[in-house]
């Protein structure tokens, strides 16, 4: 959390008439570089119900990545030398925006590399705006309760790892994608998870990029939206890699949908 006076980071000649709002506003162009605009334009669609992220919230200093690898593109490849063309892949979740939206972009990523993929969840989908996520755009999801987990030749874990419900425990996993904290060690061949990002779909969509998947609305979208969800609207953890990641899907995504979920 930075503690440094808001004055003591304003921009030069940043004139008086919008200082209220700029103040604050300027304060997360410190060490973000051209990342100023996209904070503007938020305030400016209404995503955020008008909030301006203050000083106080700024981006945080991320703590070390615990992933067994840094390069992205080496991510990638270690992730997706996992999988042949036959194999039919299992995706699980604990169901909440960023586990939905992260197992979107994975299934995107296998899209003609594997034989299928299938995301199931194990908890109940009640909450409101998670229903309207599911409805709106569409998540092809089934209950882990009711599918033959033995059909599947890959098993894979998003936005949650083993240890964090009984429903996943009994799973050998070939990846675990994830941005919590490590309490446990994991043990798969694949472990991406890195506490120094706010969300898990800010992993993903560095993920897509790597590929060079232009995701499509829909799947920016949920993406956006589960940023926004896990670091409450940027209030609390969130660091750098989200803001690059919310400035690159916001002109992707469909901004009418998002004020509807």
């Amino acid at each position: 959390e930075s503690t440094a006076k808001p004055q003591d980071q304003m921009a030069a000649g940043s004139g008086q008439q919008t200082e209220g709002v700029m103040q604050k506003v300027l304060i997360l162009a410190d060490g973000c570089g051209t990342l100023l605009g996209v904070f503007a334009k938020l305030q400016t669609v209404d995503i955020f119900s008008k909030k301006v992220v203050s000083y106080r919230n700024a981006p945080q200093e991320a703590p070390p990545a615990l992933c067994k690898t840094t390069s992205r593109s080496e991510n990638l490849q270690k992730l997706l030398s996992l999988f042949e063309p036959k194999d039919k892949t299992l995706i699980t979740i604990d169901a909440d925006p960023d586990a939905m939206a992260s197992a979107m972009a994975l299934k995107r990523l296998l899209w003609h590399k594997v034989h299928s993929v299938t995301i199931a969840h194990f908890n109940d989908i009640v909450r409101f705006d998670n229903v309207t996520m599911v409805r709106l755009l569409k998540i092809p999801l089934v209950k882990l309760q009711q599918i033959d987990v033995q059909a599947f030749s890959k098993t894979l874990l998003v936005d949650s790892q083993p240890h964090h419900h009984e429903a996943f425990s009994d799973f050998e996993y070939d990846a675990v994608i994830d941005h919590h904290p490590v309490t446990t060690t994991v043990d798969a061949p694949f472990v991406d998870i890195r506490p120094s990002y706010g969300a898990t779909a800010t992993m993903m969509t560095e993920y897509l990029r790597a590929a060079k998947i232009r995701p499509s609305k829909s799947l920016a979208t949920a993406l956006l939206y589960a940023i926004r969800v896990d670091t409450h609207n940027f209030e609390l953890h969130a660091f750098e890699n989200d803001v690059q990641a919310f400035h690159y899907l916001f002109p992707l995504a469909n901004m009418n949908l998002l004020r509807k979920i």
